[in-house]
Formats: C-alpha cells, structure tokens, sequence
C-alpha cells in the first residue's frame, strides 16, 4: 500500500495564509474571545460573518449590543453545539 500523497511533488500554484486573510480583512481573529469561551485552537471568522452578525445594527448600542457581546454569544453557541 502506498501511503504517499498524489500531491506530494507536486508545485505550488497559490498559497493564502490566515495570517494575510487577516490582514487583508477578509477573515477577522476571534481567537482571543474564544479562548475565554473554551476554545483550544484558534477562531476567525469570514468579514461577511462580522459584518452580517457581530456587528450590531445601527442603533442598537443604546440597547446593550456590542460587537464583544454578540461575538461572545455567537461563541457560545458554536461551542456549546460542538463539544
């Protein structure tokens, strides 16, 4: 049996780190958040995700949202569903 991958020799045509996801805006790092939700490895999220559910609708700050309490819950949820 032969275990070698069929891509092991093969050229890399593109390479796209999380790192320059990052910086480029299009994942955004939860990982310090979800550290202290009980994640063991690190959490990002896409832009659309921030944009569409942590960040909280116009107006609603007055009413107690943040994007730290939306993220916290949204965290929450996926970890508790996970585990």
């Amino acid at each position: 049996m032969n275990n070698k991958s069929p891509f092991e020799d093969a050229p890399v045509i593109f390479s796209y780190t999380r790192a320059q996801a990052i910086e480029d805006g299009v994942l955004v790092d939860l990982s310090a958040w979800a550290k202290e939700t009980g994640f063991k490895f690190p959490v990002a999220c896409t832009s659309s995700v921030w944009h569409g559910y942590i960040v909280p609708p116009q107006g609603t700050e007055s009413l107690g949202q943040s994007e730290r309490g939306r993220a916290h819950d949204l965290l929450w949820m996926v970890r508790r569903f996970t585990a």
